[in-house]
């Protein structure tokens, strides 16, 4: 690392700066064409700047060209010594500020993809103005800005290895040695790319600028119509192993990978120019897709900021692949032979699948294909295929009770789906999934599609055998839950129930052990986040510590990953900070002002963004757990919000009568019932019964053999019996909170009655319902799902009402009920993530 000085003050320069950076620019360019031989493509040079709006510049990442042991004396541009920065070779790290070794060295270990982003740049230089940077660095810098008609071209090497603003009278020579080594890397560099390679190059980023006024407009909702555009016009140029390596190997993003990388070995599909053009364009778009800067390789003016943002990167991917398999899988007929000429719907995705199975099969080493999901669902196939064709038609052709959808005027395209593909499109989906997790790795050596024969479909009828059994669920898609976890014997309520006035909810004592246990695992890696769990205890969501939760989450996790933790020790992580978190998430206004709560959100949306984008060039890292982790703190969010929800003053006292009254009649026995069932008692045994199919749960007695039906239906009863009895305990504190509220003192019952209900239900859920041994035999996802089934039903109830009656009543009592059921599954959802969390690092599970 290396702390750069700056003893000069600025020039005062009357100059603008776009007149300097004109001249400039056009000495440089003059230069680079009279010094070939040393040109480096990492320099950076000032034809890479973009111009962003009227104030400024905007400046790509810096690549200094200098060693880690190397000390630049006096004179360089940058004063970054006071400001606290560190410059590494390829990289831009940011410290907090000078002499804070432990935050550099954390820093040292593991970044990348840092840069400095000019943001306020004034038309004219004056001693007293600065530079605003934003990005990694937040402090003022002072610039140096050289004179135009000083500089020669004998300067355009030395510039190469300095900060872009120099001035030429203080510019320091570079060290001899380092210049020998850049200098034997550049010549390396430039001997093994041909300089035709260079000139396609630079043709694909002209070419590219026309896209730069339909990149500015990208979004989420329309990326995929841009990438078909373009694939429209290249994808016939581009080979599909050539795509999937730029999509999914983040070293071929860089454009030396795509010229050194023998990307084009053994295919004959396009000209290899042509070839090198398209792929070069693809870079560039998934460059500005993925890069947290501008691309330097766009003109000024071209795009503004990075469109990360914008657009998934991970659904980008998927879509920019599904686009290149829909353009080589099929073809559309002359208009004259499309009467005869149909693909049936499903065979189409059922190629784009069996495609998909047989690169991830070839690639499974990809660092980007690790815990990502590469197959698009059949809706958004279709979406994508009226994207690449517009026009298709489709049709229902067949029997009646038989027919299926049918492309009419398309054919496969037989260079890319051969006779083995089309024979594999005869299995069901469910035996051709199971067909490709039964393939061994081996059987697919390379994906050619100009060969015949690529793999071997087993005889229909043999799969027909082997997939005679449905499989059961195991683990739910991003979820630590497990189907074989269940609720611990001990309370597991994340907080204490008693409220106390402007103070945050106490954690539980079995929130306090987890939690305690899991800080002590990472004090074992040096992580200390005492300050961290003391900030929120107290509440203290200030504006100034908005970036405290985020600084301290993403720098122990960059501490972990230098010390290659293994996963239990990110998993800790994850559960220290959801149980701190959630007793925030889950209190009252009265406890948390309201103010507090939307500072408390802020930080943590503050934290998950950091997270998504700060982590996705990390390697060896479990990037599944980190998705969990901030999913369920999302839910959290969700979760806090509603918890301020209020209905108007006048219809409380009502609204908890009808509750009440609703809660009476759901659990009481009608005269004509002859099984001496309640309508609650029904909707539970619907549920019950409906999860142990889906679940594949089955009944056993104390020595684990499966018990007969009786006592099956016995012990759904009896279950269904312990739930009433807790939504009976329930409706009888509903009907004393008007009594309770005024022997506070209060004439009326607070407004906050959809969160009054929610803590009564959970309370009582808590200390009823799951100290039961009987629901403690269940697992937590059936227990998840029969919370899902009852809640609807108790929301469709009152939708019903509100239909029939308009009365300003029935519209609050609506939103009462509605928001208090979206909470309590909410928090039954959080809490089995929570509670299976804690369960995997105890080793209980």
């Amino acid at each position: 690392m290396i702390p750069v000085h700056n003893s000069h003050p600025a020039k005062k320069s009357t100059l603008s700066t776009k007149s300097i950076f004109d001249e400039t620019l056009m000495q440089i360019n003059e230069a680079r064409d009279q010094y070939t031989d040393s040109w480096s493509p990492s320099s950076v040079f000032f034809s890479e700047y973009i111009a962003t709006n009227d104030l400024g510049w905007k400046s790509p990442s810096l690549d200094c060209g200098v060693q880690p042991d190397d000390e630049l004396v006096e004179g360089d541009a940058f004063g970054l010594e006071e400001a606290g920065v560190l410059i590494e070779q390829d990289n831009v790290l940011e410290d907090v500020g000078p002499g804070e070794s432990d935050t550099s060295k954390l820093l040292e270990c593991k970044l990348s993809g840092s840069s400095l982003d000019v943001q306020h740049f004034p038309n004219m230089i004056e001693p007293h103005q600065t530079n605003l940077l934003r990005g990694q660095i937040s402090t003022d810098f002072h610039f140096d800005i050289f004179d135009a008609t000083t500089l020669e071209p004998q300067l355009t090497n030395t510039l190469s290895l300095t900060l872009p603003f120099t001035n030429s009278e203080n510019t320091p020579k570079p060290h001899p040695e380092n210049h020998a080594m850049i200098t034997e890397h550049q010549d390396t560099t430039n001997s093994e790319i041909p300089s035709a390679k260079r000139k396609i190059m630079t043709e694909a980023k002209q070419e590219f600028q026309k896209f730069a006024s339909s990149l500015r407009k990208v979004n989420g909702n329309n990326f995929c119509r841009f990438l078909a555009d373009i694939m429209r016009s290249y994808h016939h140029h581009i080979p599909l192993e050539s795509l999937f390596n730029l999509l999914y190997h983040d070293e071929i993003l860089d454009q030396e990978h795509i010229l050194q990388a023998n990307l084009f070995e053994g295919e004959i599909s396009a000209p290899a120019e042509a070839r090198l053009r398209s792929l070069e364009i693809c870079r560039l778009i998934l460059e500005n897709f993925h890069a947290p800067r501008p691309a330097p390789d766009l003109a000024p003016g071209s795009v503004t900021d990075s469109l990360e943002s914008h657009v998934n990167y991970h659904e980008l991917l998927r879509s920019f692949l599904t686009i290149k398999i829909i353009f080589s899988s099929v073809k559309q007929i002359e208009k004259s032979s499309r009467s005869v000429s149909m693909i049936p719907r499903l065979s189409l995705y059922k190629v784009y699948y069996i495609i998909c199975q047989m690169l991830r099969q070839k690639y499974k080493t990809s660092s980007n294909l690790a815990g990502q999901t590469l197959v698009v669902c059949q809706s958004k196939f279709g979406r994508l295929t009226n994207l690449v064709f517009p026009e298709s038609i489709i049709k229902r052709i067949g029997k009646r009770g038989s027919s299926k959808y049918h492309y009419i005027g398309f054919a496969w395209d037989r260079t890319s789906v051969g006779d083995d593909i089309l024979e594999l499109t005869n299995l069901d989906m469910p035996e051709l999934k199971k067909y490709f997790r039964m393939l061994p790795t081996a059987s697919i050596e390379k994906y050619n599609p100009s060969e015949t024969k690529i793999i071997r479909a087993p005889h229909y009828a043999n799969i027909q055998h082997s997939v005679a059994e449905p499989s059961i669920i195991n683990t739910p898609l991003h979820s630590f839950v497990d189907i074989s976890f269940t609720y611990p014997k001990s309370d597991c309520s994340p907080r204490v129930w008693d409220t106390t006035p402007n103070t945050v909810p106490k954690m539980s004592s079995w929130a306090q052990e987890n939690m305690e246990r899991s800080a002590k695992v990472l004090k074992g890696y040096s992580i200390e986040l005492d300050h961290l769990i003391y900030y929120f205890q107290t509440g203290n969501f200030s504006q100034e510590n908005n970036e405290t939760l985020s600084k301290t989450v993403l720098q122990a996790i960059i501490l972990l990953q230098c010390q290659s933790a293994p996963k239990h020790a990110y998993l800790s992580l994850y559960l220290v900070s959801l149980l701190m978190i959630f007793p925030v998430a889950l209190s009252s206004d009265s406890e948390v002002d309201w103010s507090k709560k939307a500072q408390f959100r802020t930080s943590l949306k503050t934290c998950l963004g950091k997270l998504e984008t700060e982590t996705t060039k990390f390697t060896n890292f479990d990037h599944a757990s980190l998705k969990m982790f901030i999913g369920v703190s999302r839910k959290m969010l969700y979760l806090n919000e509603m918890t301020s929800c209020k209905v108007k003053a006048p219809h409380t006292e009502e609204i908890i009568n009808q509750m009440s009254a609703h809660l009476r009649t759901a659990t009481a026995i009608k005269k004509e019932s002859f099984n001496d069932v309640s309508p609650l008692e029904s909707i539970y045994i619907r549920s019950i019964t409906m999860s142990m199919n889906a679940y594949g749960f089955i009944h056993t007695d104390g020595e684990g053999l499966p018990v007969n039906d009786m006592h099956v239906a016995n012990s759904i009863s009896n279950i269904a019996k312990e739930f009433k009895n807790t939504l009976l305990k329930s409706r009888k504190d509903i009907s004393l909170m008007s009594k309770y509220a005024r022997r506070q003192g209060s004439k009326k019952v607070n407004q906050d009655i959809p969160y009054q209900l929610l803590k009564i239900g959970l309370k009582n859920f808590h200390e009823i319902t799951l100290a039961k041994p009987l629901v403690l035999k269940l697992p937590m996802a059936m227990i998840t799902f029969m919370t899902q089934y009852h809640f609807n039903w108790i929301q469709s109830a009152s939708l019903h009402d509100f239909s029939v009656r308009s009365t300003e009543f029935a519209k609050e009592f609506f939103k009462c009920s509605w928001i208090f059921s979206s909470m309590y599954q909410e928090y039954v959802r959080i809490l089995s993530e929570v509670v299976a969390l804690s369960g995997m690092l105890s080793g209980n599970f």
